[in-house]
């Protein structure tokens, strides 16, 4: 509402005072939550690891079950090298990033797909 009232639903980074259907004429502010890519391949190829030696010889696979070699989103390093040379000019910026600290500790396991 352009009355300065919050309306709910409103997108983060988006002003509370923009009109409906319009854009704000600036950020007031972002959020980043991305990965930390290179902790986080060291971290899946270990656990990887340790989970195929649970596993008969004749069903283990070296090959992760997850893509952790491209690099088609953003992540912390790419993320911190734009903020580093100024490319979000003055929008205050929180980034947060998922790496080795964020996991929970607990070893990998397969999904139960079977539902029981």
């Amino acid at each position: 509402m352009s009355n300065g009232t919050p309306r709910t639903g409103t997108s983060i980074g988006i002003s509370e005072r923009t009109a409906p259907g319009t854009l704000p004429e600036a950020l007031t502010a972002a959020v980043l939550i991305t990965q930390d890519k290179v902790s986080l391949k060291s971290l899946a190829e270990r656990l990887w690891a340790e989970y195929q030696e649970t596993l008969p010889a004749a069903q283990r696979s070296g090959k992760l079950p997850i893509d952790v070699y491209t690099s088609t989103t953003t992540n912390f390093d790419k993320a911190l090298m734009r903020i580093r040379r100024g490319a979000l000019g003055a929008c205050p910026l929180l980034l947060v990033a998922g790496c080795e600290q964020t996991w929970n500790g607990k070893p990998y396991r397969p999904l139960d797909t079977t539902g029981s």
